[in-house]
């Protein structure tokens, strides 16, 4: 979104807060634009108006001193309501210094990713101990809190064929189900 001009309470002196000054909003959002491109579908896609009306509301219904404390607060905002995992927020204020035509911040902002508790199963009745092994060794590797239980052997069933050595693990990652679920996949696949 692109030069979103509201008309702002915002500034550090006394006339500023006693009158409505325009800035000037510009606003860089993360999302994934594959399932909107595959789908061309709307509903599919990140909601720029209700995106502009969410920063409109908040500038309405506040007053900040700084700029920079404006910025941050639009971020803040969006990446809760609209669910982005990124944004970049200028926010602009025309002719606050004498001879510019404008004064203002530019800030990135991510998305706080919290740790989800995960349990994997691990099993294999092929090349049992060797396999076991090497899946044991790559995720502590890359999960160095991750807990392993006992190991212990069971017959396969619903098939013929040799009997399985199987036990289960616990790590924490900031990973999406997606991107485990490739990482893991691509674990077994090797």
């Amino acid at each position: 979104i692109r030069d979103l001009r509201i008309d702002a309470v915002i500034g550090i002196y006394e006339w500023e807060k006693r009158i409505k000054q325009q800035i000037n909003i510009n606003l860089e959002m993360g999302w994934d634009n594959s399932v909107p491109a595959a789908s061309d579908d709307i509903k599919h896609t990140l909601n720029y108006k209700a995106c502009a009306n969410l920063v409109k509301d908040l500038v309405n219904r506040t007053e900040y001193e700084l700029v920079e404390t404006l910025a941050d607060k639009i971020a803040e905002l969006l990446l809760k309501e609209m669910k982005i995992p990124w944004i970049k927020v200028a926010v602009g204020k025309p002719m606050a210094v004498t001879d510019s035509k404008e004064v203002g911040v530019i800030i990135e902002r991510f998305q706080t990713v919290s740790e989800t508790e995960v349990y994997l199963d691990i099993g294999s009745n092929i090349d049992r101990e060797k396999n076991i092994q090497s899946c044991v060794d790559e995720l502590q590797t890359v999960f160095p809190d991750i807990v392993f239980s006992k190991a212990y052997e069971s017959d396969a069933v619903g098939f013929n064929g040799d009997a399985f050595i199987n036990l289960s693990a616990r790590l924490h990652t900031k990973l999406s189900f997606d991107e485990l679920n490739i990482y893991l996949k691509t674990l077994e696949n090797k």
